[in-house]
């Protein structure tokens, strides 16, 4: 039970530096102001990744208790996938490559410019699309392996992002991004990675319930047992509807503090979204594992970031022809 709260606490600090990553890799193809106001938020998060490689270390060890195909490869429909993919040596190694190349990547998001930094975030943005199919199997959906979804890894980019503008707004007042003029920016972007995960999250549902598989059916109904049904409506009310009516106020699009507010919401409905996902088979006593883990990872993710990086780390002014590029 405790290796499941410490997955949970994993998944959401590291996609806050994730979404950090995607965000940067898409400012470097389109440009814009929102991108340097954004800075002082970012660019940390994002250089907090290599700590993920120290992080991840206990998952290692807790494998055979989250996994039940680590010890049972008959779990796994596919004995071919089990005996070419979904094996303990696989999942260590593309999680480790997986870190590394993200580590690798991240400063040069920051240090590139011009046509240098364009193409980078093309390369880095196909390459996390990739990395983050394969973890989104091996750290979650093999969790029970008879589920599948195509549509996963895409809800967990979107939701990755939007972890990413949330963890902005709480720090723009702060982090000198104040203006209400950005601050109707970040509303924006929020509200379309809010759209974004309730769309997806929605997909899936559908999805499963007209194919009406046994395997992804018994998927959900394992989320209807108490709990959890509060627990994704909490989710979803927080992550999703809270940053989607929330900037409709023009006094809350455009004031940073507000933004801060439903940053924090926003912030908190991914983390028990990400519990529903990986908590149901270990019963309701993850909710309090992942609290542990939401503490413990946080502890060491936020002491860096806010302790050590944010002060140090400002990235070089973007010349102005390249931030006017769009936005």
């Amino acid at each position: 039970m405790a290796a499941v709260g410490w997955l949970a606490g994993l998944l959401f600090w590291l996609g806050i530096s994730l979404g950090a990553f995607v965000l940067l890799a898409v400012h470097a193809l389109t440009g814009g102001h929102w991108g340097a106001a954004l800075d002082g938020a970012l660019v940390p998060a994002v250089a907090a990744l290599p700590l993920f490689l120290l992080l991840a270390l206990p998952l290692a060890f807790a494998m055979p208790a989250l996994f039940p195909w680590v010890a049972d490869p008959s779990r796994v429909l596919h004995a071919d996938v089990a005996a070419l993919y979904l094996n303990p040596p696989g999942a260590l190694l593309r999680g480790g490559v997986s870190l590394l190349l993200w580590s690798a990547l991240a400063p040069l998001l920051v240090l590139l410019r011009g046509a240098a930094r364009t193409a980078l975030g093309a390369v880095a943005l196909l390459l996390h699309v990739v990395l983050l199919t394969m973890l989104s199997v091996d750290w979650l959906l093999s969790i029970d392996p008879r589920y599948h979804s195509t549509a996963f890894a895409l809800g967990l980019l979107v939701m990755q992002m939007l972890a990413g503008l949330a963890w902005a707004a709480v720090l723009r007042p702060e982090a000198g991004g104040g203006e209400p003029g950005r601050a109707g920016d970040l509303a924006g972007m929020l509200v379309a990675a809010a759209l974004g995960t309730l769309y997806l999250t929605y997909v899936q549902y559908l999805t499963a319930w007209y194919g009406n598989l046994p395997d992804k059916a018994a998927w959900f109904l394992l989320r209807r047992e108490a709990p959890w049904p509060w627990v994704l409506a909490a989710a979803l009310l927080l992550s999703g509807l809270l940053p989607l009516c929330g900037p409709m106020l023009r006094s809350w699009r455009r004031s940073p503090g507000a933004l801060a507010r439903i940053g924090l919401g926003v912030l908190a409905g991914l983390w028990l979204h990400l519990l529903w996902l990986a908590g149901p088979g270990f019963g309701a006593w993850s909710l309090l594992s992942g609290a542990l883990g939401l503490v413990a990872v946080g502890g060491a993710w936020t002491g860096l970031v806010r302790g050590v990086l944010a002060p140090r780390l400002r990235r070089p002014a973007v010349p102005a022809r390249e931030g006017l590029r769009h936005g």
